[in-house]
């Protein structure tokens, strides 16, 4: 059988797989977007992050626990893992090797930065290690707002940080994906169209997300809802999140892992995503009984979901 043939087949029987899954049991047999939350510390002190209420220890995850996280995760079947959360990857000393242990074992690695610290040798160790792809965060297009925004940064050294490694990068084949995120705020929604033009076309893609009132933080947001209508979060079924001590949970908004469904060092993954305690979140969820989680009852993204907002940014961001 010709390859060609033999591929679309076998994608075509996991999407099958997958269908048959989600209805007789409620789930996808794996989780579809992972992160593996390697370090909760960070260099930086952003005015959107709630990460002053983190009421976890400061801490790297366990190298065994990593580990064996990621063997896991390819005996699942999981494509990708997103190697960060409430952190930045680049604050843990051994990044190169945790990158490429996930690649060696068939799981595509991805980080998220601020790029504060991504010297040339970083760069040059975190190409080599084989990184899939690269999102850099950066708030701002002029040093006022980025150091409102992005605060204990440096707007020059983190663009010149990022060019120096899409220089590096276009030596590589293959090269990784590269990202340019922009987290619209009150404070900087008049840079966007100037972010846009300055990045455009250096990197393969733009991506804007909103500033929520997540964990509290009032006065950022750009928009308002219409209604008070709201829809189940998707992530219950199609996300796995693994905090930096083993806590297993299914929201990447859980700072201090308050929908634990577990630890990774105790239970096997599997075993957790097909357990009671997550197929009861999604039963809430598809229910709307959102008061069962306070989290979820006092989360924005739900309201979110139903898209029934007038944001103020949409003609620049979208």
């Amino acid at each position: 059988m010709p390859k060609r043939i033999a591929t679309f087949l076998s994608s075509r029987l996991a999407g099958l797989r997958d269908f048959l899954s989600l209805k007789l049991t409620g789930a996808y047999p794996r989780p579809i977007y992972v992160h593996v939350e390697i370090n909760n510390t960070c260099n930086l002190d952003c005015v959107m992050c709630p990460r002053n209420r983190l009421t976890r220890r400061l801490t790297l995850m366990d190298d065994g626990l990593y580990r064996s996280v990621i063997r896991q995760l390819a005996g699942m079947g999981v494509p990708s893992v997103s190697l960060y959360l409430f952190g930045d990857p680049l604050c843990h000393p051994r990044l190169d090797e945790i990158v490429a242990y996930a690649g060696k074992h068939g799981v595509d690695p991805f980080i998220n930065t601020n790029a504060l610290v991504l010297t040339e040798d970083c760069s040059r160790k975190l190409l080599d290690a084989g990184l899939k792809g690269i999102f850099f965060s950066v708030d701002g297009v002029t040093p006022e707002v980025f150091a409102e925004v992005r605060r204990g940064g440096d707007l020059g050294r983190v663009r010149a940080n990022i060019l120096r490694f899409l220089e590096l990068a276009s030596n590589y084949q293959p090269r990784p994906t590269t990202v340019m995120q922009y987290a619209v705020s009150r404070l900087n929604e008049h840079e966007v169209d100037a972010f846009r033009t300055f990045w455009e076309g250096k990197v393969d893609r733009l991506n804007f997300t909103r500033v929520t009132e997540y964990a509290g933080i009032e006065g950022l947001k750009t928009y308002e809802y219409k209604t008070q209508e709201r829809r189940p979060c998707p992530d219950t079924w199609s996300k796995m999140v693994i905090l930096a001590d083993g806590t297993v949970t299914t929201c990447c908004l859980d700072l201090n892992g308050e929908l634990g469904m577990g630890n990774a060092a105790e239970t096997p993954l599997v075993d957790l995503w097909r357990s009671p305690r997550w197929r009861a979140i999604r039963r809430a969820h598809r229910r709307l009984n959102f008061f069962e989680y306070p989290i979820c009852d006092t989360c924005p993204m739900p309201l979110l979901y139903a898209a029934n907002l007038v944001d103020h940014s949409a003609d620049n961001v979208l």
